[in-house]
């Protein structure tokens, strides 16, 4: 049975995936140890805890799914660089650990709609998104077939917002296809899809 990593597992998406997944292992990380994978993200030492865990379980780890990643609302202004750092550590530099450590051949992370359109009242976190989603699409050119799904509010979140609300089957369907069809690599998917 192949090996899936869902990290943030103890999130909202992290627990749709964990429920709705269905025939992998699945190892299950959240950063305050509450699951049977932990490590806190926020520092390299946190991220590599969590690697020499599933290393504990598994030499051939198939995928990550990295669902983590520390939201932040605040605009430019009151954004200061410690909580920039932060938010790039936790998104971006945590994916990057682990990619490098565990080598899956399959990794999808999350990102957030609309992420080339900028944002006012996090643009810290869209930008980190950014960031992520062209690690995301660099990854992908070494081989490993790495994707980005971006979806808008996701219901039953403390963030959901009024209007479109992604539904859990739409994020568990879309992630078992990517988990199968290797066809798909280096793509930005947005949930619900935009109309350009």
């Amino acid at each position: 049975m192949r090996v899936v990593l869902i990290t943030g597992a103890h999130g909202t998406i992290g627990k749709i995936l964990c429920s709705r997944l269905k025939g992998y292992k699945i190892l299950a990380h959240d950063y305050k140890g509450r699951l049977q994978i932990s490590g806190d993200f926020s520092t390299d030492q946190g991220v590599e805890q969590c690697v020499n865990q599933v290393l504990s379980h598994t030499n051939d780890l198939y995928a990550i799914i990295h669902t983590v990643g520390e939201y932040y609302e605040g605009s430019l202004k009151a954004t200061d660089e410690v909580i920039w750092r932060a938010l790039f550590q936790n998104n971006v530099m945590s994916a990057v650990k682990l990619s490098k450590l565990l080598s899956p051949k399959v990794f999808i992370a999350f990102g957030v709609e609309g992420l080339l359109l900028g944002a006012r009242i996090n643009p810290a976190y869209v930008s980190v998104k950014c960031a992520l989603m062209s690690f995301i699409k660099s990854l992908a050119l070494t081989g490993t077939y790495a994707n980005m799904i971006s979806p808008s509010s996701v219901e039953g979140s403390e963030f959901m917002r009024p209007g479109i609300n992604v539904k859990s089957n739409e994020i568990s369907d879309l992630v078992d296809t990517l988990l199968k069809d290797t066809s798909i690599i280096g793509q930005i998917i947005d949930i619900p899809p935009r109309i350009s």
